[in-house]
């Protein structure tokens, strides 16, 4: 009896251990960011019917359970509360703000204790954020969700985040002081205004040349990097910085909607491409893919974000395999002198892909310090694909 005594008690600490015992407090430092990684405690609200005064009541504040990094856990519709603890221990001279993304969260309000009293949800300073909420109102200035963090000295302060979302159900944050906040985002910026302009100047390039020469290939790739173009403006949170006042409309249709025009033309400049290798069988491949992507295209206003993502990620797994297969098919024949365009691309995405998965890594751990993967690696293996290919 006393061994199973034992047992049971391990597994009840083991199971119910991380609702008794709360994370510990962020320690603020006014030289770095602080990730929230580790530090974050989440309740799922399934039928969304808790406000912030139940939140804070014993039976659920006791339902809180502590997860080791940041959360992910794909696409849906729910409402989510986090919270965690931040301490500040000397002045910082440039303030504190508490920095959210992903960029595409629907709602985010923050909720930053300022008086003496946890429980009392009058002792908190709200602020009301996400992707959902115009611009000029949440006075958003960066991709990030950014609020201020109004801490008392030497004393420990609550933050309760609630997320309310139809696409990504997922967060990560940081704590930067105010002049480390400013670099971060005007870098986050300009890198990302820079990959915005070579899709648009090379989609231009591609159009003009088709216009000119009446060359079909010009005119896919083209609308291909406009599709792009429009996709990657409104993900990384800069849509609501060039319109601020209706970004919020139109911001989750075009990320969706532009990622199915994408692998509509895709699909086509891939079937132009290689044409004269095709079988039949992977002409109707392509042709099943095309439909899909198209009925999809058409019904996006209409279709949950979950199912849509599902299209899009099936559809584009079939058709890199397909065209990566094609394309060494190809190089070994010499017959296709467009062959090293697609190649770059696909080189360009798996580069991409393989930053987000690092990047994704860095962010589930918290203990790998503040130094994230640089994205100018893709720019980098872009360049030595093209030098590669086009030997």
């Amino acid at each position: 009896m006393t061994i199973l005594r034992k047992l049971f008690w391990i597994l009840w600490i083991w199971q119910f251990g991380g609702v008794i015992a709360h994370a510990e407090p962020v320690s603020l430092d006014e030289h770095r960011a602080d990730s929230l990684a580790g530090y974050l405690e989440v309740f799922e609200d399934t039928t969304d019917r808790y406000d912030f005064a139940h939140i804070l009541t014993g039976p659920i504040s006791q339902s809180f359970k502590r997860i080791p990094g940041f959360f992910n856990e794909g696409f849906g519709k729910q409402v989510i509360w986090f919270r965690f603890q931040v301490r500040q221990t000397y002045p910082f001279s440039s303030g504190i703000y508490l920095a959210l993304g992903p960029p595409m969260l629907d709602y985010v309000t923050v909720y930053v204790q300022t008086g003496d009293e946890p429980s009392n949800p009058y002792a908190y300073q709200v602020f009301h954020l996400g992707d959902h909420i115009p611009a000029t109102d949440s006075q958003r200035l960066q991709p990030d969700f950014v609020a201020p963090l109004n801490l008392t000295q030497d004393l420990t302060r609550w933050v309760y985040l609630r997320i309310q979302t139809s696409s990504n159900l997922s967060l990560y944050g940081y704590i930067k002081p105010g002049y480390l906040l400013l670099q971060d985002s005007n870098h986050t910026i300009m890198l990302q205004m820079f990959m915005l302009s070579v899709y648009l100047l090379t989609a231009s390039i591609s159009l003009l040349l088709y216009i000119r020469i009446r060359q079909r290939l010009f005119g896919f790739y083209g609308m291909f990097l406009l599709f792009l173009f429009n996709n990657r403006l409104s993900a990384t949170g800069i849509l609501p910085l060039v319109f601020p006042s209706f970004a919020h409309h139109i911001g989750d249709f075009m990320v969706y909607q532009s990622a199915c025009g994408a692998c509509i033309f895709l699909i086509l400049f891939g079937f132009t491409l290689f044409q004269a290798l095709l079988n039949q069988r992977q002409r109707q491949f392509l042709f099943l893919l095309l439909a899909v992507a198209s009925l999809t295209f058409v019904s996006t206003p209409l279709l949950p974000v979950a199912f849509i993502f599902c299209i899009i990620f099936v559809t584009g797994i079939c058709l890199f395999s397909l065209l990566i297969w094609l394309s060494f098919k190809s190089l070994q024949k010499k017959k296709n002198k467009w062959q090293f365009v697609l190649l770059r691309g696909i080189f360009t995405d798996i580069g991409r892909t393989r930053h987000g998965i690092a990047a994704s890594e860095w962010q589930a751990s918290a203990h790998r310090g503040n130094k994230q993967p640089s994205p100018i690696c893709d720019v980098w293996q872009y360049h030595a694909a093209y030098v590669w290919l086009g030997r």
